[in-house]
This record gives structure tokens, C-alpha cells and sequence, in this order.
């Protein structure tokens, strides 16, 4: 077997899957790149309990002796023999080849000098790597084909999701670490607030499912970098499908609930404040590590901040639902306020419509409970705070 490769297409390749086997809960077996070479093109695969990712190598010939094959490179000795040709300071690489040897596999680099140098010699060097035996229980992963179910296209609602969802989803194994699609919502949980919207996903077969923090940290950082993206479920995987990359992931069925959040939420009484000027003065309390006391009087024009350090007043745009209703305070950290004002500021802004750049802060009185949105009604956050007078 003879693979040769041009070396951007190569180390762009072995990054991205690097990027997502060497995980800090991934075994040893996994950190590696899988080279399956069939007559039909090049893959390279990489593999973790919750994730198959399938990139093709674009750029490449190969010739193959005895029909097809594959052959498996730890990411850890691969990734710094390649990276030592980046940046050269006298040459370029001309073509990286990949030979089999025994149960070993040369990798030979070949350089060219840089124009301006005057020499017109080639260079070349060659590093060996063990050929790691592929273990049988990874062959299923490996194997994963393509599904016949229809594929939709999902690009702008990954990127909503990326934007609004995903960042409040911890690096954790609990209920904090995963996003819950119902067939109407998507719900995250944190231990300051829970975080529910409309489950914009459910028309391309997102529901009824839960995905865990390593594989909506894989949609964020590897998917979103495509510039088109179709999804397709199917009875175990949720199949992405990118260019030439195709990504299989694990989802989970059992769903928490979250009927007593939904239950808290009352839309009925909000306060509009300015979402831009808010996050600023967010900001300026953050210097403080302590909570910052808000005091609603309806019968007043601004919204009241401090700490022992700072305040600062903040001008309400407007109210709705309050008569009757006397002044009230909460507390609440910095960091989770902002967390908890899903999206940035012109992910939910809508022309024409200057409320869209609002945050309603809205009281259910009856459980003493705040909760944010804004109007557009496409998603809320309902704090775990202590209301009082």
C-alpha cells in the first residue's frame, strides 16, 4: 500500500479528529486516526464512546496491493511528527506518503525548497509508527453507514441552538450536563436557573431525545465550522452530514422532567428592560463576587441594582400586569443573570420591532418566582431565587 497526500488536506484532516478523540474521558484505544482506504477514496475516522466522526481525505492517491485496508495511528504520535513541518522556514512540503511496512507504517515527508533559496534539491524523512491492531468492538463504529432516512437540512437551527441552548450546558455527567428535546421544547438545567424554548429542531426529527455535554460541545466546535448541515435520526444515532464529513452521534431516551419549571413560569406580568444595557451593567457588578439585589417598584420608572460595592438604576422601557402589586427584591449572581439571557444580543431581534431588543423580567406572584425572556416568547429562564419584600 502506497497513500500519498497533500500535507494541508492531511494535517487539516488529522487535527479535526485529534480534536475530538483526544477527550479527557476518552480511552487510550480511542485516541487514535483511523485510515480506511478503499479503490472508492480515502476516510479517516476517529471514534469515542458517543461519537463517529468520518472526514475524507481530499487529495490523495493510492494504491492498493491486495484490495482494501485500514490502518490505525496514535493521534499522539502522529500529531507531532506533522506539526514539525509547520512553519518551515526554508522549505514547503511537497507530499506526505504512507507505506506499509510489516506491522509498521513509514510516513516519509518530502520538501522542496522555497523559491528565493536557490537550491532545487528535494529533501525527504521518514518517521515509523506502530500500526495499532483495530480491536473488534470497533468495528461497528467503523462500519456505520450512511442512513436511508431523509436528511434535513438544519444549518440555522444548529446555529440558534449554539447560540442560545448549548451555552448554558455544563461539563458534567448529571442533569447539568445534558440538553433535553422534547417534542415541544428544548430544556437545560442549571443549578441557578432552568433555561426552556421551543423546540425549533422537532421539524427535522430532534425530539423525544437527550444529548450530553461532549456531543453538543462536537456540534458547536466541529458541525458549525460547515457551511451546510443535514441531520437525519435514525433508532440509535443522530447521523450529521457536512461536505465530506459525516458524523455519527449517540442520543439517550430517558428524558428528565421539567413540568414543575414549566409550571413556574407566568407570562401574564413582565417588565421590559434594555437587554444591551443590562448586560453591561452585569459586567461592571461582576467585578464583585457576591449577589447583586434587584428592587421592582411598579410604581416607579427605573429597576434598582447594588451591591456593597455598586448600584445603579435601570430605566424600565415598560410594564405590564402589575397593578396591585407593591414593591419586591430578589438576589442573584452576575455570572448565572447573564447565562440565564439566552442567546446574544441579536439572536432573537426581529426588524421592525423594538421590544425585540428587550429582556422581560416577569414575577409570578402567586409562587414568588422571577423568570426572563423577551417578547418574541421563544424561550425563558426561570431563576432559583428568593423573592421578598
Amino acid at each position: 500500500m502506497i497513500l500519498t497526500c497533500n500535507y494541508n488536506s492531511l494535517i487539516s484532516a488529522t487535527q479535526s479528529i485529534a480534536s475530538i478523540v483526544e477527550d479527557a474521558l476518552s480511552s487510550d484505544d480511542d485516541k487514535a486516526v483511523i485510515f480506511n482506504l478503499k479503490s472508492s477514496g480515502v476516510t479517516l475516522i476517529g471514534t469515542t464512546p458517543v461519537i463517529t466522526y468520518k472526514r475524507s481525505l481530499a487529495d490523495c492517491q493510492l494504491v492498493l496491493d491486495e484490495g482494501d485496508m485500514m490502518f490505525m495511528l496514535k493521534t499522539k504520535d502522529l500529531m507531532p511528527f506533522l506539526n514539525t513541518f509547520k512553519s518551515l522556514r526554508r522549505t514547503k512540503v511537497d507530499r506526505v506518503v504512507f507505506e506499509t511496512l510489516s506491522n509498521r507504517i513509514r510516513c516519509t515527508v518530502f520538501e522542496v525548497y522555497n523559491e528565493d533559496v536557490g537550491y532545487s534539491d528535494e529533501l525527504h524523512s521518514s518517521w515509523i509508527f506502530d500500526n495499532i491492531p483495530i480491536k473488534p468492538k470497533k468495528l461497528p463504529y467503523i462500519n456505520l453507514e450512511s442512513p436511508t432516512e431523509q436528511l434535513f437540512d438544519c444549518s440555522m437551527e444548529l446555529k440558534l441552538l449554539s447560540e442560545s441552548m448549548i451555552p448554558v450546558v455544563g461539563n458534567a455527567s448529571n442533569i447539568y450536563g445534558n440538553l433535553v428535546f422534547s417534542e415541544e421544547h428544548i430544556v437545560a438545567f442549571n443549578q441557578a436557573f432552568t433555561s426552556i424554548s421551543k423546540n425549533f429542531l422537532a421539524p427535522k426529527g430532534l425530539s423525544g431525545i437527550k444529548l450530553n455535554y461532549r456531543v453538543l460541545a462536537f456540534i458547536k466546535k466541529v458541525l458549525l465550522s460547515e457551511e451546510q448541515v443535514s441531520v437525519s435520526k435514525t433508532d440509535r444515532h443522530l447521523y450529521f452530514t457536512a461536505g465530506g464529513v459525516e458524523a455519527f452521534v449517540m442520543y439517550d431516551t430517558k428524558l428528565a422532567s421539567y413540568d414543575t419549571q414549566l409550571g413556574l413560569h407566568d407570562a401574564t406580568r413582565h417588565i421590559a428592560i434594555d437587554r444591551g444595557y443590562l448586560k453591561d451593567v452585569i459586567r461592571r457588578f461582576s467585578l464583585a463576587s457576591e449577589p447583586v439585589e434587584f428592587t421592582v417598584n411598579p410604581d416607579s420608572t427605573v429597576v434598582h441594582l447594588k451591591n456593597s460595592k455598586f448600584e445603579q438604576e435601570i430605566p424600565i422601557l415598560d410594564i405590564k400586569g402589575f397593578e396591585g402589586v407593591s414593591q419586591f427584591k430578589f438576589k442573584v449572581m452576575p455570572l448565572y443573570l447573564d447565562s440565564a439571557m439566552l442567546g446574544e444580543d441579536s439572536t432573537f431581534l426581529q426588524d421592525g420591532n423594538e421590544q425585540s431588543g428587550n429582556i422581560f423580567l416577569y414575577y409570578n406572584q402567586a409562587k414568588s418566582i422571577i423568570s426572563l425572556g423577551d417578547c418574541t416568547n421563544l424561550w425563558f429562564s426561570v431563576l432559583s431565587v428568593t423573592v421578598y419584600e
